[in-house]
This record gives structure tokens, sequence and C-alpha cells, in this order.
């Protein structure tokens, strides 16, 4: 039986999705416009999920643990002062025991943060915490983030010296108790920087690392952003440097995400609005006190949202794309990228198994160790805009990409394209442990075969090949920037993978 690429394409998103099993989540008091899944946080077997437009913006969070069997709510934290358009909920974070949530519309939007302690299956408010010099409308609480013994809000309209340029503000648990320690500012701060956006730390063992959005600079062009780097050094706080986008209207540093590792330190900055219309993921990693260009990930056209919410934990990125999914419509997915030495390649795109168009799957996502939390904040299945999230295995994600690697009757194919995005060739490298007659064809999102690199009149011998497309197509005229997929086909196994030819 044959069957169309675009078919094919549909039976290997399914089979991947079947592979890493979904555990859709949502509140049990949901009700229409809550947006549940506007933030979202994974830490070993809880998950929280901030609902910001509760209770007439109130707003809310949902505490959910993994039962062995299933994640089930397990309560539902709110401000003990809680008010309409506080908008508790608008971001969360949860670390071991503790549990940080941002109401930046608290006070005329001064803002606040909430830190909460679990006790047994309860979770207790233990303090409300506010900038010290704050001001109207400076929304504290708009992200915050905590690891081990550090927490971090920031307060993107803060004034500083008479510039709405932001502020991010840091706490240390002392005996059980948050206090604040320091107050991070951008050393060329400038008005609407919005620095303080996003925020995320990460460390151990007294040196922490901390990563702060400016998506608003605008050193390059109007809104190109920035995202700036410090370093805790035992009890102080130093800035190590700044990063920007070279592109006006980039929105650099809407997102962002660190992990310290033993050996290493990676980031990732999200972009979203590029006017360009080409979305870009950047990824640094730290040499001594000084973070570089690691590496660009680029999507393609469309108004995807490509990076509106980024994740990285490991040699494993994962990026929102809340507008986009190849195969089932606009509803949103996520792009699951690992690390091959130095290079950042693409292994699948993750989607829920009831997504529809508009749901904005992929607007939140958080990634641990164990698993991947991704939220869709507009998803419509309860109630219009009630929000869902959707919570997947790690460890089955990585059995399933691990070096792109399957298994099917005995007869193993290892394949990857590099480098990918690329321009204007990249290599398809692949591996026999058997003689084969292999097949290697190239074809277009609509399905249709743009060019055969290898017939499947010609057998390989066992072990390692690679074939060079040079992005043309039979007749070797040059293809247009896009999506394609190239199909290996060797004995009875087939893979498909995508590749992004970016000019």
């Amino acid at each position: 039986m044959k069957y169309s690429l675009v078919s094919l394409l549909l039976l290997l998103h399914v089979f991947l999705n079947s592979q890493v099993i979904e555990y859709p989540i949502s509140a049990s008091d949901a009700e229409a416009g809550d947006k549940f899944g506007k933030s979202s946080d994974i830490s070993g077997i809880y998950a929280v999920v901030g609902a910001y437009e509760d209770d007439n913006g109130t707003g809310s969070a949902y505490i959910f643990k993994w039962s062995g069997q299933n994640w089930m709510e397990e309560c539902k934290l709110v401000a003990s002062d809680g008010s309409p358009d506080d908008m508790f909920g608008t971001a969360v974070a949860i670390d071991g025991n503790y549990i940080i949530v941002g109401a930046p519309g608290e006070s005329n939007s001064t803002g606040a943060a909430y830190f909460f302690e679990r006790e047994g299956t309860n979770w207790i408010e233990l303090y409300k915490v506010a900038p010290t010099d704050g001001n109207y409308e400076c929304s504290f609480g708009t992200s915050v983030s905590i690891s081990g013994s550090n927490a971090i809000a920031g307060a993107p309209g803060l004034i500083n010296t008479n510039n709405n340029n932001g502020s991010v503000y840091t706490y240390t648990l002392d005996e059980s108790v948050w206090v604040e320690d320091d107050k991070l500012v951008a050393f060329d701060g400038a008005v609407d920087d919005q620095f303080g956006y996003s925020v995320c730390i990460d460390g151990d063992n007294n040196q922490f690392y901390a990563i702060v959005g400016a998506c608003c600079d605008d050193d390059n062009g109007w809104n190109s952003g920035s995202a700036y780097f410090f370093k805790k050094d035992g009890d102080q706080w130093f800035e190590q440097n700044k990063v920007t986008s070279s592109v006006t209207g980039d929105y650099f540093g809407l997102s962002v995400s660190i992990d310290k590792m033993v050996d290493e330190t990676f980031a990732i900055v999200g972009t979203s609005y590029n006017n360009a219309q080409m979305r870009s993921v950047y990824i640094f990693n730290r040499d001594d006190d000084f973070w570089n260009q690691h590496y660009v990930i680029q999507d393609v056209g469309g108004d995807h949202f490509f990076g509106r919410s980024v994740a990285i934990q490991g040699d494993y990125a994962i990026i929102g794309s809340p507008r986009s999914n190849v195969i089932f419509g606009s509803g949103g997915s996520a792009y699951v990228y690992r690390r091959y030495d130095s290079y950042w390649t693409y292994q699948i795109e993750v989607s829920p198994a009831s997504g529809d168009t508009g749901d904005n799957f992929g607007s939140s996502l958080s990634i641990d160790s164990t698993n991947v939390i991704i939220a869709a904040f507009l998803d419509d299945n309860v109630a219009i805009n009630a929000g869902s999230a959707s919570i997947y295995d790690m460890s089955a994600i990585i059995e399933l990409t691990d070096a792109t690697y399957y298994t099917i009757n005995s007869n193993p194919i290892s394949t990857i394209a590099f480098p990918n995005p690329f321009n204007p060739t990249t290599t398809i490298s692949f591996s026999l442990q058997n003689n084969s007659n292999v097949e290697l064809s190239i074809y277009n999102i609509k399905g249709q075969k743009v060019k055969q690199l290898v017939s499947d009149i010609r057998q390989l011998p066992e072990g390692q090949h690679s074939v060079v497309w040079d992005g043309t197509d039979e007749n070797n005229q040059p293809v247009s920037s896009g999506i394609y997929f190239y199909k290996l086909k060797a004995g009875e196994k087939e893979i498909i993978r995508k590749m992004l030819l970016l000019k």
C-alpha cells in the first residue's frame, strides 16, 4: 500500500505523540475566561499552573501531584488578601517545597509576589513581598523564578532615576524566611526597556546565575530587545554581560531560561514578534564570567509566535510556538531540540491530542529532568478560554529522540541533517547496521517530491554514509525558503525528518 508524504507525516506525528504519553490537566472548578495556563512550572512530582483571570482577575494557581499513575489536582492557591484585577498567577515558579506566585496587578499594579511552602498535602502562604521602592504600575511579579534558596521577581515598569526601565528583586531563604537581599538594574537602562519582563535563575552551592529579559530595549532599533546575565557569588550579585538582537521589533528577551550544569551553563532567549516574520531563538553558553552566543534556532515565516516560551534543561531545549502546528492547524505546538556537541538539532514536535485552532498551546512551558509541562491558556475544551495544560514524561521524550535512533525489525538506522536550519546546503548523515537498498528523497510541505538524492536500486554497505543537498530541485534550480522533509528508506525502514531552509 502506498501513502502520500502528508499521510506519512500524519502517521509519524501520531506515532511520536502516542509514544510520549500525554497527561492533560485542567482546573477542577474551571470557568470561561480563567486562562488557566498563562504560566506554568514543574519540579519533580509537583506542577503549578497559574489562572490569572480567575474570579474577575483576582487570579489563582493550581497544584498538581503525580500519583504514580496520573497527575491529580492537589489544591488551589489564592492570595490571602486577593482582590479583582490583582492577576495572581500571571507568573508561577516551583522548586522543591517552595512556590512563588506573581500578582502584578495588586495595589494599582504596583504588584506583589507570594511565597508558599508545602506542609504535607497542604501549601501554606508564607509571605507576601513587594518592592521596597515600588511605584504605581511597576508591575512587580510579572515574572518570577526560584532555585533552591534563591528567588527573583521582575518589576518591568519600575521607575529608576526617572526612567521607566524596570528592576528585578532577589530573595534568599534564611531559616524559613524569604528576605529581599538585592535589587538588580540594567547598567544602561532606558525608558520603557521593560527590564524584568522575563527572568530565570538556576544554581547550587552558593553559586547562582540569573538571566533577565528587557524585551523593549531599543539598542538596535525599536523594541529589538536585550537580556542581561548576573552571577551570585556568596551573598553578592554581579552583572556579567548584556546580549542583544540586531533586528528591529524582535522583542528579544520576551522569554528566557537558564540551566546550570556541573561543567557547563546554558541559557536560551526567545523573541516571537520579529517584524521580518522570521522568529529566532538564541542559545548562549557561559565561558567563565562571559556569555557567548552558542547557536541560533529559526522558525520559517508565518505568524507562529515561535519562541513565545522557552525552556532549557541539560542537552534539551523546548520552544513554544502557540500559533503553529504543521499537521493539525494553528492551535499551537512545542518543538524539542537536542544538543549534539556544538549544535542544537530539531527532534520532534509535541502537540495535544485534543488541540484546536486558537488554543495557544505552547504559550507557557517548563522542563525539569523528569517531566515537561506545556500549557494552552486559551483552550476551550471545558469552557471558552478556560485553558488547559499537558504534562509529558521527559524520559519518554529522551528515549524517543535519543540520537534520533529507532529500531524496526531489528534493522536500526540513525540519521541527522546538519546544519539544520541551513543555507544553502545541508549534509544528511545516516548509519546502517546492515547492507541495505537505500532511497533518500526531499519533499516540500505540500508532499511533492522535490529531489531524489539516492535511488532505491542502489545498495549501500553497513556503516556511516552522508549525502549533501544543495537546496535545488530535480532541474538543479534553487528552491525557496521554507519547511522541507527528507525521507530515508533503508530496506523496510523509513524515517522522515523536518528541515528548515533559510535564505
